[in-house]
Formats: C-alpha cells, sequence, structure tokens
C-alpha cells in the first residue's frame, strides 16, 4: 500500500493529463549519460527511449512544477508517485502520452 496520499496523487494526475492534452513539446531519441531533461527555456522533455519512459516522463514534469527542487526531492517524489499509481492511471498517462508524441 502507498503511503502517497490519494488527493494529491489525483491532483498530479490531472495535472499531468491535461500537460499531455495540450500540445507538449516532447522529443524522443537517444540521450548520452541522461534518461530525460527538461529545458526551462523551451519548455522541452526530451525522453530517452531505451529508459523507462512513465517515471522518467513524470521525473521531468516534476522538475517543470518544481524549478527550484533539488534532483534527490524529484527523485523521491517521482518513486512514491509511480508506486501509488493504479493500473488505469497508468494506462491512462501511456495513452495521453501516445496522443501526445504522435501529434508531432
Amino acid at each position: 500500500m502507498s503511503d502517497y496520499p490519494k488527493q494529491k496523487l489525483y491532483g498530479i494526475t490531472s495535472r499531468l493529463y491535461h500537460e499531455l492534452r495540450n500540445n507538449p513539446e516532447i522529443i524522443i531519441k537517444k540521450l548520452k549519460g541522461m534518461h530525460g531533461e527538461y529545458d526551462f527555456s523551451t519548455e522541452e522533455i526530451t525522453l530517452d527511449y531505451r529508459g523507462e519512459l512513465l517515471p522518467t516522463l513524470i521525473h521531468e514534469y516534476l522538475h517543470k512544477w518544481h524549478p527550484d527542487a533539488n534532483e534527490t526531492w524529484v527523485l523521491n517524489e517521482e518513486s512514491r508517485i509511480v508506486n501509488a499509481l493504479s493500473k488505469k492511471q497508468v494506462k491512462r498517462i501511456i495513452y495521453e502520452f501516445a496522443a501526445a508524441i504522435c501529434d508531432h
């Protein structure tokens, strides 16, 4: 059982669905030495398709939403969120993510 507050998780997933539906700039390519990156100046998220896409996507959105957070906090929050997601939430994120990257 996850210790992540249900209402907080609902807020995060709702925000993520909204972000993914609003034409995000997500680049999928090989990266050297990292799984993903968020560019604050262009608001682009770049993901390495060889890594774990779902946790990395959530990780990069955490950087976007919390620009002053340190990497340790982002990693811990990412892990807690991923472990708290239901199968239905995971499917919905994947669905919205697929639609977002297919639109570009």
